[in-house]
């Protein structure tokens, strides 16, 4: 009911007999968060916790972990009498829930005990409005035992705001697409191996294993993945007790009767940068802990929370990661360009330091630092920008895998991102040093004989890319790169410099076209102005006065806070002008042009 927070933009994708009741539910609490949010009722990060301890309770009042409904009660008390606070009294409802019992607990508190897991560890104290109490008293009759926890992944796309979500590369995956990582990195295994038992003894001492199996999501996020990781593990957990029982009656032998294991919340571990996201991660396992109780049988006891430590506030690039048995997840989207921009120059500096493979998009530094970080037979299924099948940054990720003695056993070779990254990914699964050849292999659910790191078909190993005879003929050039906002001017600022009569300002004014122009548009048209000086010297771009003083103006303050000396003090220039190219297409009357991030040439026409 929290995927309230993803805002307008944003719909999650929810099992459809729930639709209704999560949408509903959530647009109240929405409401109410923005409300607060509008006045400024409390710090932002305590109106996350308090949307966070509210909802929990909700959901706890509902599946029977808080008796006689205190969160409701109170809230419509505080209707009822408005001269009461609520920051006192949902106040003391949090606090108390953070108490081991010293308070005796008493009236509308009687049906509270102790819950601790941080969640409470810092009660919000926030004073709401008649507004926003009729919007959570709304919210809370709804039956929250039918919310799915990984509508919880949306959380993060409001809790972070647009910019921040964007900065980190953080983006919400859909369930569809988390079970296409966890089916062949954690299900089929198991399931193959659960399937191949044969007596009760046997399925006892597998039963000991599953129940140790850690799972390790480096990029956590709000924890969509390990919830479902967590899910299917106690569902194969089920599926090898009642195999066990089978087992047992076929030959006539007692069922072992002493206490079974069961899978431990806390195996599921994770790693993500945002302190915000990492809370929301623990209450997502939390939920889905009491849910799978009911599922499937006894597990700890879902109070008091269980201790979640083992999911952490960290840069996973830059801490060590705990031991674990398989890592899944779907790293950062952000491309080798942005890096700098967004992360500074040190962080670069140590990036290439620490991985010594340069500047790559960033998701490519999670596959390796798995590769390295796993043991023989352990798997690994990953998310990234699909540039990891691809030339530079496939050397540095997928045949890495591949060099380092990984197998590629399942991948979907590209698709196009469900969420608001305007990007197409990869989803990989491998094994590292198999002790025996893996089967099957499945490039977009077909089998095939074997992956080759640039996720096609192959026994042996990927096309490796050479250097075109072109290139060394100067007939073959990437274009130039403009580095900086600050030199792309609205169209009607372009006609206006174009009309001016203190110089030919066609000189340097044009419309800038794109490979998605090209590829969009029915009729190709550019979207963008560029004011382009080439290879000028200020001097002789000083003839273009007005044009220089919108990139002063705009570009230079810019290009003054890049650590590359040359954008700095050609500050009016393209990043890369691409003198080479200007000189041989100079005399040209026409010429071929590819997009850079393309799979096929795409013709422009005038």
């Amino acid at each position: 009911m929290l995927a309230f927070l993803a805002g307008p933009a944003v719909e999650p994708v929810f099992v459809e007999h729930h639709r209704a009741l999560t949408t509903q539910a959530a647009e109240k609490v929405a409401l109410a968060y923005h409300a607060m949010a509008d006045r400024s009722a409390a710090p932002i990060d305590e109106l996350q916790r308090f949307v966070l301890q509210s909802v929990w309770c909700m959901f706890a009042e509902d599946l029977g972990m808080l008796r006689d409904y205190p969160f409701q009660r109170i809230v419509r008390r505080l209707i009822a009498e408005p001269a009461r606070s609520s920051e006192a009294e949902l106040g003391l409802l949090f606090r108390v829930l953070n108490e081991k019992g010293a308070r005796k607990r008493q009236g509308v508190l009687d049906g509270t005990t102790y819950v601790n897991g941080e969640l409470f560890a810092s009660p919000a104290h926030v004073e709401l409005d008649a507004f926003e109490l009729s919007l959570l008293d709304d919210a809370s009759r709804f039956d929250c035992r039918r919310v799915d926890p990984t509508i919880f992944g949306s959380l993060m796309e409001s809790v972070l705001g647009h910019d921040r979500r964007w900065e980190l590369g953080a983006h919400y995956t859909h369930e569809t697409d988390i079970m296409k990582i966890v089916t062949p990195t954690i299900v089929r295994p198991w399931r193959e191996r659960i399937d191949g038992v044969a007596s009760p003894s046997e399925a006892r001492a597998l039963l000991d294993e599953l129940c140790s199996f850690r799972v390790l999501d480096p990029a956590c996020g709000c924890g969509n993945f390990l919830y479902v990781a967590y899910r299917e593990l106690r569902g194969l957990e089920a599926l090898l007790r009642r195999r066990m029982v089978e087992l047992a009656r076929e030959r006539g032998l007692p069922v072992p009767s002493d206490p079974l294991p069961y899978v431990p919340l806390a195996n599921m571990q994770g790693i993500d940068i945002e302190r915000t996201a990492v809370l929301i991660a623990r209450v997502t396992l939390w939920m889905g802990h009491r849910q799978m109780i009911d599922l499937y049988g006894e597990a700890e006891d879902p109070l008091p929370l269980v201790d979640l430590s083992g999911v952490r506030v960290a840069d996973a690039l830059r801490v060590p990661w705990p031991e674990t048995d398989c890592i899944i997840g779907n790293p950062p989207f952000l491309g080798s360009q942005w890096i700098r921009g967004t992360m500074g120059d040190d962080y670069v500096r140590w990036l290439s330091r620490e991985f010594g493979v340069g500047v790559k998009d960033f998701c490519v530094y999670w596959f390796r630092r798995a590769v390295d970080h796993l043991q023989p037979g352990q798997r690994a299924g990953l998310v990234g920008t699909n540039s990891v099948s691809q030339n530079r940054a496939r050397s540095a990720s997928l045949q890495y895998v591949v060099d380092s003695g990984g197998v590629i056993t399942d991948d979907v070779s590209s698709q196009k991102w469900p969420g608001e990254a305007k990007v197409h990914v990869s989803l990989v699964s491998w094994v590292m040093d198999p002790a025996e050849p893996p089967k099957p292999f499945t490039i977009d659910g077909l089998d095939v004989e074997g992956i080759g790191p640039d996720l096609t078909e192959s026994a042996v190993g990927a096309w490796v890319p050479v250097v075109l005879t072109a290139n060394n003929k100067g007939r073959c050039f990437q274009g130039p790169i403009p580095v900086g906002r600050g030199l792309f001017i609205e169209e009607t600022e372009a006609l206006n410099l174009l009309k001016a009569a203190d110089a030919p300002y066609a000189d340097v004014v044009r419309p800038s076209l794109t490979g998605e122009d090209i590829a969009v548009d029915v009729g190709q048209r550019p979207r963008r102005w560029i004011i382009d000086f080439g290879l000028r010297p200020l001097e002789e771009a000083a003839r273009y006065s007005q044009a220089l003083q919108l990139l002063r103006e705009r570009l230079k303050p810019e290009r003054e806070r890049n650590s590359d000396r040359g954008f700095r003090e050609r500050w009016w220039q393209q990043g890369r002008p691409r003198g080479e190219m200007r000189d041989a297409m100079a005399h040209l009357p026409r010429f071929a042009a590819a997009n850079r991030v393309g799979k096929r040439l795409l013709e422009a026409y005038s």
